[in-house]
């Protein structure tokens, strides 16, 4: 089976569209999202609705589950003091903003899926089994390989990190090739293209892709919504909040102009 993995859209209906449409002519048999649907991009909306309209899979991420069910986002603690305002200030709008049945929506979205593909064990999580903000990268091989000991799968797709990588690791039973499409919404390589990946089942090969789209038209969504302007120049620049900090030192708090983000 010939699969279409996307992840981390987070509002960003214009980087979905293009990866969507990117996916149908590769003849995708399936299309499967490892969560983080809403917060930071402007049609939260329009995100949830091509999603739900697609019949897309999706396990929740930990902003779904921050806005679904009012869950604290426990990475904060491990953000600047300027990253977590410009992350709270961004779910805040979401909270403020989201219709009642896209939040219904987000609140039906598993912690996990799991399938059977020619004879394969697949699991896709956004990030750990005890904490949807946990990051897994080959740079810290052993919480890859600790998770392959508990899953056991033949394939394990991640989100959360925005790093596309795939990773294969030996456990007590066998092997697992482990999968990170990147960010469809917000990428954090320098390369603001949208992020998504195609798993051919059969013979487990991972090919990496990027979908260009209008940036600036996402970007101004975000300038114009009331959230901070950062948020737009990190996806202007594909990086993330700690890396932009480093360019350029904030200097605003929220945009000027506040319009209500579009459902149509």
């Amino acid at each position: 089976m010939k699969l279409g993995i996307i992840s981390d859209i987070h509002g960003n209906i214009h980087a979905l569209r293009a990866v969507l449409e990117a996916l149908d002519n590769a003849s995708v048999d399936l299309i499967v999202c490892a969560g983080d649907l809403v917060c930071c991009g402007a049609n939260h909306n329009l995100v949830i609705r091509q999603i739900r309209q697609r019949h897309i899979p999706t396990v929740t991420g930990h902003y779904d589950a921050a806005v679904a069910w009012g869950h604290p986002v426990a990475s904060y603690s491990r953000l600047s003091s300027q990253a977590e305002f410009l992350q709270r200030a961004a779910l805040a709008w979401t909270n403020q903003y989201v219709l009642a049945e896209d939040k219904a929506f987000l609140q039906t979205l598993p912690w996990r899926l799991n399938y059977n593909i020619d004879g394969k064990h697949v699991v896709m999580l956004h990030g750990g089994l005890d904490r949807l903000d946990e990051s897994f990268t080959p740079s810290n091989p052993t919480g890859l390989q600790h998770l392959a000991e508990q899953l056991q799968a033949d394939i394990v797709i991640l989100g959360h990190s925005h790093v596309p990588f795939t990773y294969g690791c030996h456990h007590s039973q066998g092997q697992t090739l482990f999968i990170n499409p990147g960010s469809v919404g917000h990428s954090h390589d320098g390369d603001p293209r949208a992020s998504y990946a195609l798993l051919d089942t059969r013979t487990d090969s991972v090919q990496f892709a990027r979908a260009n789209y209008n940036i600036e038209a996402a970007a101004r969504a975000i300038a114009v919504s009331g959230m901070p302007i950062e948020i737009a120049e990190m996806i202007r620049q594909g990086v993330a909040v700690e890396d932009l900090m480093l360019q350029s030192p904030a200097v605003s708090t929220y945009g000027h102009q506040r319009l209500q983000p579009a459902f149509a």
